[in-house]
């Protein structure tokens, strides 16, 4: 440091030059959220759109411990494995399908998930892309749409059944129409209708390129042994009798008239309600028309 004359009188002193050492310039990293590790599956029932593509809407199943059924293994050196055996099983049994980690193009790399630099804890899709000092993520949607493109070209995922395709098209359709109603009043509204009626155009066209296609599930028809049944066709030991009716009938009877009694008091009692509240205002009326009451005059005044 060095040593400062100052101009005047005071005491001497010298400047300040804090030492952040070699790397001072700290980097920035994403801001993005802490994520774990995590696999994408698909669900037949769960489909969306996007660049006029008819695509699947993942769903993560996560590598945590106790989430989703995963388990934590410690191996020797401290490594430790999570175990999706349980997680995988369950999601299976739901309808979804599990899509292993390196199936991608084989131009997208060996796997579909990436740590930004600076973040260990933060797992991406190889198709998300962040920023430094950012909490944004940006999809790069031309790789995206080739990822799902190849899934369905190498059967890892079939193509959407046809009903799941009408269902969402119903759905689109009724954006698409509301969205142009408001695109005729306000321009700022075009590019959303623009985009929902491209969306519809790319389901219609997934519905006719597999027309014919669909195949209902078939069954084979059962028939049901009735242990009550009586004798008589059309009529069963358990219907009531001609006397329960009669009392049925009966209760119902009573009932309504109670009904109607409990309605007549409620009647008389509104009645003598609004009474009250006429004569109380009546009462008021009068005590407002009536002049206040001379006092007496004091005989020992002036």
């Amino acid at each position: 440091m060095s040593t400062l004359a100052p101009a005047g009188a005071g005491t001497s002193g010298s400047i300040f030059l804090p030492d952040e050492g070699p790397d001072g310039a700290r980097k920035l990293v994403t801001k993005v959220d802490a994520c774990p590790a995590f696999l994408l599956a698909a669900h037949p029932e769960r489909i969306t759109v996007m660049g006029g593509q008819v695509i699947p809407c993942f769903t993560k199943v996560k590598y945590r411990a106790g989430l989703n059924g995963a388990e934590v293994r410690e191996l020797p050196g401290g490594r430790r494995v999570v175990k999706l055996g349980a997680a995988r099983d369950f999601w299976i049994e739901q309808g979804w399908t599990i899509i292993p980690i390196d199936k991608i193009p084989a131009s997208h790399g060996k796997s579909y998930l990436w740590c930004p630099d600076g973040r260990p804890d933060v797992h991406l899709l190889i198709y998300e892309k962040c920023f430094a000092g950012s909490d944004t993520i940006a999809c790069d949607e031309e790789r995206y749409l080739e990822f799902c493109t190849y899934l369905r070209t190498t059967g890892v995922l079939p193509a959407p059944a046809l009903h799941v395709l009408q269902k969402l098209l119903d759905v689109k359709r009724v954006e698409a129409a509301r969205e142009a109603d408001r695109a005729e009043k306000n321009r700022a509204a075009r590019p959303a209708a623009e985009r929902l009626q491209r969306d519809v155009e790319a389901i219609e066209h997934e519905i006719a390129a597999q027309a014919g296609s669909a195949t209902p599930v078939g069954g084979n028809s059962i028939t049901i042994d009735d242990e009550d049944a009586s004798p008589v066709a059309g009529a069963r030991s358990d219907a009531p009798t001609p006397g329960a009716v009669a009392e049925l009938a009966a209760a119902r009877a009573v009932l309504e008239d109670e009904r109607a009694e409990i309605a007549r008091e409620r009647e008389a009692m509104a009645s003598e309600r609004k009474r009250l509240e006429a004569e109380r205002k009546r009462a008021a009326k009068a005590a407002e028309a009536t002049p206040p009451a001379t006092p007496p005059a004091d005989p020992q005044a002036g």
